[in-house]
């Protein structure tokens, strides 16, 4: 909010608790505590609060009415969202970056299932880690960790799959497993 948004907040309330009198401290902490915030938010907040009981004489302090209210620096613009991540629902605004997290999204969550599964590392992941980190370094690891499942599964599919991963197959090997024949 700025100054002249939290001068109209201060007169909304004025009419509505006569009793509110504005001083250079309260002004300063008002301020201070509402400019992150959205004026239309704030407003809202204050006439819904304002109908509660316990604001019936007194009006809600600045740290009442931003309760639970998000910042306008960490609101989403929706308009400018097109695609969103199938497996965290997070949103992107292009396809392109969609498709690079949607990879590592995918990864980090079969990486988090089979620490859980075989209980690596306690089954303990840092997953803010393995978001983070450059390509190169993160497929190193994924590597290490498909050589490691490939070891202690008992899975004789899941193990010749990694290894189609490691060492690829002809076409014609593939169609064979994929088909049974040869076409």
């Amino acid at each position: 909010m700025n100054k002249v948004e939290i001068n109209k907040l201060f007169e909304i309330i004025s009419i509505e608790y006569g009793n509110f009198n504005v001083d250079a401290d309260k002004y300063k902490y008002w301020a201070d505590f509402l400019e992150p915030y959205s004026f239309e938010d704030v407003k809202t907040r204050f006439y819904e609060l304002r109908n509660q009981r316990e604001y019936t004489i007194m009006p809600p302090s600045a740290s009442v009415i931003t309760r639970g209210l998000t910042k306008v620096n960490n609101k989403i613009k929706f308009d400018e969202i097109t695609f969103t991540c199938q497996f965290c629902h997070r949103f992107f605004n292009t396809y392109d970056d969609m498709v690079e997290h949607e990879e590592r999204c995918r990864s980090v969550r079969y990486i988090e299932r089979q620490y859980k599964r075989f209980n690596l590392n306690n089954g303990n992941v840092d997953k803010a880690n393995l978001y983070n980190m450059p390509q190169d370094e993160f497929d190193s690891k994924y590597r290490l960790l498909l050589k490691k499942v490939q070891e202690l599964t008992n899975d004789a599919k899941e193990k010749q799959v990694i290894e189609n991963i490691f060492n690829p197959p002809k076409m014609s090997d593939a169609r064979k497993m994929l088909y049974g024949k040869e076409n």
